[in-house]
Parts: C-alpha cells; sequence; structure tokens
C-alpha cells in the first residue's frame, strides 16, 4: 500500500516538471516578444511595492506627529519659540558689539550715526494689577539705563519710558498704560493728537473734517522719528462736534520681544 502511494506522488511530479520546463523554453525562446509585455505589467508594480516597504519607516514618526495630545505639541511650540528668541538675542548683542568695534576705525569727524547705539534687554516680568501699565526690563544702571530714557521695538515703535533704575533691572511704564496721556502728530499732515492710554492701544478726539484715514501712522511728538501706533478705527457720530479715533500700536505684552533702551546723547 506505501509503495503505491509513493508510485502514484512520484508520477504526478512529472506533469508538473514537463510544464515548468516548457515555460521555460517558451520565455527563453520568446523572450524579445514578451518583453515589453512583462516590463509594462510588473515594473510599476515592483516600483510601487518598494516605494511603500520604504515608506513603512516613517509610521512612528507620523503617529507621533497626528496622534500627539495638544499640550505636549503646545509645549514644544513654547520651547521652540524660546529657543529663536535666544539666537535672536545673540544675532542682535553680536551685531551690535561689532558697530561698536567698527567706530574704533572710523574717524569720529566724519561718522554719521542718526541714533545712539541702544541697550538690548527682554522682560522680566509684567504689572498684572493694572492692564498693560509698566515691565520690568533685564538692564538698569550698571548697563548705562537711565531715567527718562525710550523704550521702543523694531521699526522704532515706541513702548515706554524708563520709570525707575535698580543696579541690574528697571521699571519702565508703558505709555499706552491705562489713563495715561501722550502727546502725538499724524505722519501726513502733521495734525497734533492727544493720545490716551487704554491698556495696550490709545483713544484720541479730533475735530471733525480733521485729514486722518484708517492706516495712518501718529508719531510722539517730542521725537517724531517713534512711532507711536496706527489709526485702526475711525468713529463718525454726527450728533458729536469731534471724530473718535482708536489707535493700536505693535506691542503685544503677551508675546516676547526684544526691547531697546534708547542711551542718552
Amino acid at each position: 500500500m506505501t509503495y503505491l502511494l509513493d508510485r502514484s506522488n512520484r508520477g504526478g511530479k512529472k506533469p508538473a516538471l514537463f510544464i515548468l520546463a516548457i515555460f521555460f523554453f517558451v520565455v527563453i525562446f520568446f523572450w524579445p516578444t514578451i518583453q515589453p509585455f512583462i516590463y509594462k505589467t510588473v515594473e510599476p508594480v515592483t516600483r510601487r511595492t518598494f516605494e511603500l516597504l520604504g515608506g513603512v519607516h516613517i509610521l512612528p514618526e507620523f503617529i507621533g506627529l497626528y496622534f500627539s495630545s495638544r499640550a505636549v505639541l503646545q509645549q514644544e511650540h513654547e520651547l521652540m519659540q524660546s529657543h529663536i528668541e535666544a539666537l535672536e538675542n545673540q544675532i542682535v548683542e553680536q551685531d551690535l558689539r561689532l558697530r561698536e568695534l567698527s567706530l574704533l576705525f572710523v574717524d569720529a569727524t566724519t561718522t554719521k550715526q542718526s541714533y545712539p547705539l541702544p541697550i538690548i534687554a527682554s522682560s522680566l516680568a509684567q504689572d498684572v494689577t493694572r492692564v498693560y501699565s509698566t515691565l520690568i526690563l533685564s538692564k538698569g544702571f550698571s548697563e548705562g539705563v537711565e531715567e527718562g530714557g525710550k523704550v521702543y521695538l523694531r521699526g522704532r515703535q515706541i513702548v515706554c519710558f524708563i520709570k525707575d533704575v535698580y543696579a541690574r533691572t528697571s521699571q519702565c511704564e508703558l505709555f499706552s498704560s491705562f489713563s495715561k496721556t501722550v502727546e502725538g502728530v499724524t505722519a501726513s499732515s502733521s495734525v497734533n493728537v492727544t493720545l490716551e492710554g487704554r491698556g495696550g492701544h490709545y483713544i484720541a478726539n479730533i475735530v471733525r473734517g480733521t485729514n486722518i484715514y484708517i492706516g495712518e501712522k501718529i508719531l510722539l511728538r517730542e521725537d517724531q522719528s517713534f512711532v507711536l501706533g496706527e489709526v485702526v478705527e475711525v468713529f463718525d457720530n454726527d450728533q458729536d462736534t469731534s471724530w473718535h479715533i482708536l489707535i493700536r500700536g505693535a506691542y503685544n505684552p503677551s508675546a516676547s520681544s526684544l526691547y531697546y533702551i534708547q542711551k542718552a546723547f
């Protein structure tokens, strides 16, 4: 019984080997004919398969990116912002040092400089008891900070003035602090405007028909190289004798920024 079963199994292998041999010879003799068809069919499938296999290694990164918690992503974003801010501080301070060194090799009588080199500072704290009132800056009288010095952002956007100076820190009072007034002037027509702080922005009253428009810059009257803010709204009430305007500055106290303290001439 075992012998007959083994014989039948051996007999079943011969047709399979015969078919494989025929297939092999057909492929060999007709290869030039069937080659374009095989390449056209197999090559796209093979390329797509290897592409899919090559993309498997990005699955952990994909899962970590799209399935991370919001808290983790927010923390990573804050760390990145802090790192960018630190690098920006280093670049600005190095640039100022290079400018200071370059002045040593230039004749003072031929050097034309509109503004003295500023002191670079950062914000340590802000007054939370009153809306946008004061800031504590990271530089004090040991770095040359003096009372009354003007503090501004890039673009000469004025922020505050130095109120109190300590050894390593200084207190700065915002021009836009609540109920504080500051004198400004329009950039286009030099119209005098009295701005009243409203905690981060200003309001002002002007005579009806005054040449003023949305988007116009309002400059600090005593030093018109500084920008107080930009007109964002003009309220026209027919029952009132004046227009009410809203001025918003570029300063956002909730965001970290570099502060430039102007030295005395």
